[in-house]
C-alpha cells in the first residue's frame, strides 16, 4: 500500500492554518452564533492533537483500515463532544464540526500537495478513517451524556434539585447491596422540619417552598460525594451514608440539625426566622437488617422518636444485644 509521508509534512506545517480557519468556519456559521464561544486555547488543543494522528496515520505502513486511534485520541474526541454538550450543541452541529474539519484538510492538500491520483485516494481515505474513528467517539460520547442527563433529570426533585423519592429507593437497595456483600458499613438518616405546617400558615407557601431550597442547599454543603441526598416527600429529607457506621452518621445528624437552627430563614417584608428539624438515624445489620424496607422503617422509628421526645433533636435506631429493637438517642 502506498504511503504518503509528504502529505503529513505539509499538513503539520499548516496546523495553525488549518485551525484557525476551523475556527472561523465554525464561528461564522449561523448555527454557532446562538452558542457560547469556546475558548481558541481549548479548541486549539483538541483539533491540533487530531491533526496530529492524521499525520501518523500518513506515515505508517499498512492498509488505511486497519488503523486504530490510540488513548489520546479517544480522550481528546470526548473531551470534543464534552466542550460541545457543555455549549448546548446539538448532534447535528457536532457532525458539522468534523465536515468543516475535512473540508478545511483537504483544500489544504487540492493546494499543496502534488501526488498522484493513486496516493490522492489514499491521502483520502487516511483522513477519513481517522475522522471517522474519531467521530464514532465524539457521537458516542455526546449520546452518552445527554442520557445521562435525560436520567439525572428524571431522578431529580423539581423544587430543591436534590434526587427525588424513587431515585432514593433505587439508591438505597444498591448501597444495601453493596453493604452487605462486602461487609461495609451503611447508615441512613431521614429529617422533618418541625411544625412545618405551622410555618406554610404563617408565612405562605412561597415562603415554604424557599424554606425547602434552603434546607436542601444546607444539605448539599454537607455531604460527601459519595452520599446521597433526596427529597423523600413534602418536608421530609432522606440521606444515604455509605462507609458509615451509625455513631458517625449520628454525628452528621447533629451537625446538621445545628446548622439548620442557626440558619436564618427569609419570610415576608425581609424578615428573618428560624425552623428546626427532627432527624432519625438508622445503621446496616447484617443479622437484623434484609432489605431497603427494614432500614427505613427502622429510620422512621428513630425519627418518630425524636419527634415525641419534643422535637429538634437527633435520634439513632439501636439493637440490643437481647436482640430487643430500640430507638436510642
Amino acid at each position: 500500500m502506498t504511503v504518503v509521508p509528504v502529505a503529513a509534512d505539509v499538513l503539520l506545517s499548516h496546523k495553525e492554518e488549518i485551525i484557525e480557519a476551523w475556527i472561523h468556519e465554525v464561528r461564522t456559521s449561523p448555527a454557532t452564533t446562538i452558542h457560547k464561544v469556546l475558548p481558541d486555547r481549548k479548541i486549539k488543543a483538541n483539533l491540533g492533537f487530531l491533526l496530529d494522528v492524521i499525520a501518523e496515520s500518513l506515515r505508517r505502513d499498512g492498509p488505511a483500515m486497519e488503523y486504530r486511534l490510540d488513548d489520546g485520541a479517544n480522550r481528546e474526541a470526548r473531551h470534543l463532544a464534552e466542550l460541545r454538550e457543555e455549549q448546548g450543541f446539538s448532534i447535528s452541529e457536532v457532525l458539522e464540526d468534523y465536515s468543516v474539519l475535512r473540508r478545511q484538510i483537504m483544500s489544504l492538500f487540492q493546494r499543496d500537495l502534488k501526488v498522484s491520483t493513486p496516493e490522492a485516494f489514499e491521502v483520502d481515505a487516511r483522513v477519513d478513517v481517522v475522522l471517522d474513528r474519531a467521530l464514532k467517539t465524539t457521537v458516542e460520547t455526546f449520546h452518552s451524556i445527554e442520557t445521562g442527563d435525560l436520567q439525572e433529570l428524571a431522578a431529580t426533585d423539581a423544587l430543591t434539585s436534590l434526587y427525588n423519592h424513587g431515585y432514593f429507593w433505587q439508591r438505597l437497595d444498591q448501597e444495601l447491596q453493596r453493604a452487605k456483600r462486602y461487609h461495609h458499613p451503611l447508615s441512613m438518616m431521614m429529617l422533618d422540619i418541625d411544625h412545618f405546617k405551622t410555618y406554610n400558615d404563617a408565612y405562605g407557601h412561597l415562603y415554604g417552598d424557599l424554606a425547602l431550597k434552603e434546607i436542601a442547599i444546607i444539605l448539599r454543603g454537607d455531604r460527601r460525594r459519595s452520599d446521597v441526598v433526596a427529597r423523600y416527600g413534602g418536608e421530609e429529607f432522606g440521606l444515604i451514608l455509605p462507609e458509615t457506621r451509625i455513631e458517625s452518621a449520628h454525628l452528621v445528624a447533629e451537625k446538621i440539625r445545628q446548622t439548620i437552627e442557626a440558619h436564618p430563614f427569609k419570610r415576608r417584608g425581609g424578615a428573618q426566622t428560624s425552623l428546626t428539624v427532627s432527624i432519625g438515624c438508622a445503621g446496616f445489620d447484617e443479622d437484623q437488617v434484609t432489605d431497603a424496607k427494614q432500614l427505613v422503617e427502622k429510620t422512621d422509628r428513630a425519627l418518630y422518636t425524636a419527634k415525641g421526645r419534643g422535637r429538634n433533636q437527633v435520634c439513632s435506631y439501636r439493637i440490643r444485644p437481647v436482640q430487643e429493637a430500640v430507638a436510642a438517642s
